[in-house]
């Protein structure tokens, strides 16, 4: 067979961070240990475009799972592998020059690899790799879970034992479903969570019980069924599901969990009783590395290495899936060979492939607010997307999404950029939660719904939370203004600022008598929106002017909460009954100014539903759900919309800038130096 290998052969070469070619490469030459693998099918991975994005090395070839046929052995090659024989298996594309998947030919080792049964068809096998190999690590590997491994020559399942239980998280996930399949083979109770659609699959494939991911009360629910449970698998490990699974084990005694990304701080807090580690199948190559926060010394890796050989060489997963006990995970075919690699790297990285509750939005513009340039500088997370408020189509929804949203929908929202894997707003594509989104009426442009989404959901929450103002909201159906009722006054510090508009409008709608400071050349513009009085804010007697006039003034909202102005507002607040006062961040405790004030600091990145910890605000999820639920009932019922179509609210005044994603870097730069004040930077895809 070696005889017929090509001097060159086509793949896909990095070139850059984010950018990879097809092109007429070198074909590898095999390892003395090694073999060479002509490649049929390959599958694609999450890792696939974070490696390229993040890590991606110039020259190194991308791609990770793959299957085909042995063509040659290297010369100290002691594997049974024969030539011509069908395998599948692993490589870690994109790191090394001359090694991935993404080609006509690879070169690997045989302990990366398993024969293919004749039952289990190329399209199934090229998913074998790094979702089988990891579920099996995490399960098996003493220094994780430790479970002990079916048998090499396993040919029916045995019977579920009661007494070992194991948690798997997300168990229709790639890694999940094998998680599932092994953990039967070797006699366990599996108990998984999923979406309530996969109950029947994810029991096929040998879990006991099946519990639905989004009830909040899950972990409480399997805790209380399964007191004596005592491993879990997280194969999602993000956005609180390691959280989850520490709720679900027990608190009275020690248990294991393992996850596939990294472990927060919030684990100990939740269950201080459970056991965790983090790995990454790349250890398993045998050689130190450093990647996603997970660092491996060489002893480390070669100890790894030796496992995973053990695990191939035994051969049970050819076995199980011989017999049939084990399923390759579904996949979906692409058509057009190594050219359709770029296209299924989007859908991976824009989450178009989905089983989620979320909505895909095409993003036609993007809108540029503070909050972008305080996570890029200060908490921004390696390897997230930058961005916060967009407006586009929604191009795709979820198959568990309950929302009325239509696809080709024109929205406008809000997501938490630079904190999540794969979310944030200065894309092409994002993946929201319909419960962050509006729609947008036809009269208002992309230019100007670009900036609706952090300011309006804010000054929503400020003002009719009831932990907040507690103001009732307008009707839904709302045509017209209400009559100022005077008894209902509201303080707005800062009302020409972008939140500080929609706070005045929201609020006229209500009937409240809106008092507002600004610099004086707003005056007219802000008495447009609904403002009944403006106080000059450079003023230092503006608040016992206020004060002064209105002493029955019980209620405001700062809109700036920065150098001071949260105490000014505290001085404009009546001296002799209990007020409230909401602040946008943590401008200090005004108390002293005035005792008869309740001040409450709020972000809107509670309303994600997850526990919070950011900019002094701490929450937890509890709360958070709480957030969340309140602002879902907002944007679902349509009231912000209707204000809109009907000219009761107007949006943000916005500046079209030219460039598209290439000038976000300097919008940002001009709102960091406080360059753009009451109205928002649009830009344009």
């Amino acid at each position: 067979m070696t005889s017929n290998i090509p001097a060159t052969m086509k793949a896909w070469i990095v070139q850059d961070k984010g950018f990879a070619d097809l092109q007429q490469t070198e074909t590898p030459k095999v390892d003395p240990n090694g073999i060479l693998v002509k490649v049929h099918n390959v599958a694609l991975n999450p890792t696939d475009w974070k490696h390229l994005d993040f890590f991606g090395v110039k020259g190194a070839t991308l791609g990770s799972d793959f299957v085909g046929t042995v063509i040659e052995k290297g010369k100290d090659c002691k594997s049974d592998i024969a030539l011509g024989e069908r395998v599948a298996g692993w490589v870690h594309g994109g790191i090394r020059v001359g090694t991935g998947a993404f080609a006509e030919y690879l070169t690997t080792y045989p302990e990366a690899v398993i024969k293919v049964p004749e039952n289990v068809s190329d399209e199934l096998a090229a998913g074998l790799g790094i979702p089988g190999f990891t579920a099996y690590m995490g399960l098996y590997q003493g220094q994780h879970l430790g479970l002990e491994p079916p048998s090499p020559s396993l040919d029916s399942l045995p019977p579920v034992n009661n007494s070992k239980k194991l948690l798997v998280w997300s168990g229709a996930t790639s890694v999940g479903q094998f998680v599932i399949q092994f953990a039967r083979a070797s006699g366990y109770y599996v108990i998984a969570t999923a979406s309530p659609k996969n109950n029947e699959f994810l029991k096929s494939l040998g879990a006991s019980e099946v519990y639905d991911y989004r009830d909040e009360q899950t972990p409480e629910k399997i805790a209380e069924a399964h007191p004596d449970l005592t491993h879990a698998f997280d194969s999602y490990s993000e956005h609180g599901s390691i959280e989850a699974c520490g709720r679900a084990l027990p608190k009275s005694q020690a248990s294991k969990l393992v996850t596939i990304l990294p472990i927060g701080s919030d684990l100990s807090s939740v269950n201080n009783q459970v056991r965790a580690s983090f790995f990454l199948l790349y250890s398993a190559e045998g050689e130190a590395f450093e990647l996603f926060t997970k660092s491996c010394s060489k002893k480390e890796a070669q100890e790894d290495r030796q496992f995973m050989a053990s695990f191939v060489t035994s051969g049970v997963f050819t076995n199980l899936l011989s017999n049939g006990l084990i399923k390759p995970d579904r996949t979906e075919p692409q058509s057009g060979g190594l050219s359709a690699i770029p296209s299924g790297l989007d859908r991976l990285r824009y989450n178009k492939v989905s089983g989620s509750e979320e909505i895909l939005v095409k993003v036609s513009s993007m809108g540029l607010s503070p909050a972008d340039w305080k996570h890029l500088d200060v908490l921004g997370v390696q390897g997230t997307i930058l961005g916060s408020d967009f407006v586009g189509t929604v191009a795709e929804k979820g198959s568990d999404c309950d929302s009325d949203l239509k696809l080709g929908d024109r929205v406008a929202g809000w997501v938490h950029g630079a904190i999540h894997d794969g979310i944030g707003a200065f894309a092409e594509y994002l993946r929201a939660s319909p419960d962050s989104v509006i729609r947008v009426p036809d009269n208002v442009s992309d230019s100007l719904a670009a900036g609706l989404g952090i300011t309006s959901f804010t000054a929503y929450m400020a003002l009719y939370q009831s932990k907040n103002l507690g103001l009732t909201p307008p009707p839904a159906d709302l045509d017209r203004l209400p009559p100022i009722d005077p008894a209902k006054k509201l303080l707005v510090w800062s009302g020409a600022s972008s939140v500080g508009q929609f706070l005045v409008q929201l609020a006229r709608t209500s009937g409240c008598y809106v008092i507002t400071t600004a610099s004086l050349r707003h005056t007219d513009f802000l008495k447009s929106l609904g403002a009944s009085e403006v106080y000059d804010y450079r003023d230092p007697n503006a608040p016992n002017a206020i004060t002064k006039a209105h002493p029955d003034l019980t209620m405001a909202v700062d809109a700036y909460s920065e150098k001071g102005s949260s105490a000014l507002c505290a001085r404009a607040l009546s001296r002799t009954q209990s007020s409230r006062l909401v602040t946008l961040l943590y401008d200090g405790d005004v108390r002293e100014v005035n005792p008869h004030v309740h001040a409450t600091f709020f972000l809107l990145y509670t309303t994600e539903g997850e526990a919070t910890d950011l900019f002094f605000k701490s929450c937890t999820r509890e709360e958070a759900q709480e957030d969340r639920r309140f602002m879902a009932a907002f944007a679902r019922s349509g009231i912000l919309t209707n204000l809109l179509a009907r000219g009761l609210v107007k949006p943000n005044d916005a500046e079209a800038v030219p460039g598209g994603l290439h000038a976000v870097e300097g919008g940002v730069d001009r709102v960091r130096r406080g360059e753009v004040t009451g109205k928002k930077l649009s830009i344009s895809l």
